[in-house]
């Protein structure tokens, strides 16, 4: 992605957020690269890695992490259990593109997986928006 952005990416493939770029909203994704700025909760089934100079502001659900930046980040990484991971990936490849995130039901299980399933929803809750932003998702498994 090589420019700003506000709403909800929901894609099967890797993501890129290149430097160029603002994005505000929830991403729920395989894997994803950052190299720009995001204000986000990453749902993240593989790999996420912050490129030097990027930063981000959020909580982070994802397998394996890797930060290459010392910028004004602040955020939480939070890493579930491979049970969980395995049922989340299942679940993203099975993602229909041709409906909106407020009939799949997809999207809110997956969400719901991360949400329910590491030990800071315990602890501390997570606030979950009764519905996600629609006017600017993309919701294609080739962003």
């Amino acid at each position: 992605m090589e420019y700003s952005f506000t709403g909800t990416i929901f894609t099967s493939k890797k993501l890129m957020i290149e430097k160029s770029t603002t994005m505000k909203g929830d991403t729920i994704c395989n894997d994803i690269v950052l190299r720009g700025r995001m204000d986000s909760n990453i749902l993240c089934s593989g790999h996420f890695k912050f490129s030097e100079g990027s930063i981000f502001n959020g909580k982070i659900y994802t397998s394996t992490f890797k930060n290459l930046t010392q910028e004004d980040s602040d955020f939480v990484t939070q890493i579930p259990n491979n049970k969980v991971l395995s049922e989340v990936k299942t679940n993203i490849n099975e993602m229909n593109t041709s409906i909106g995130f407020t009939t799949n039901e997809i999207f809110s299980k997956v969400r719901n997986l991360f949400y329910d399933n590491v030990f800071s929803a315990k602890k501390i809750p997570i606030t979950k928006s009764s519905t996600p932003l629609q006017s600017n998702s993309i919701r294609d498994k080739n962003v």
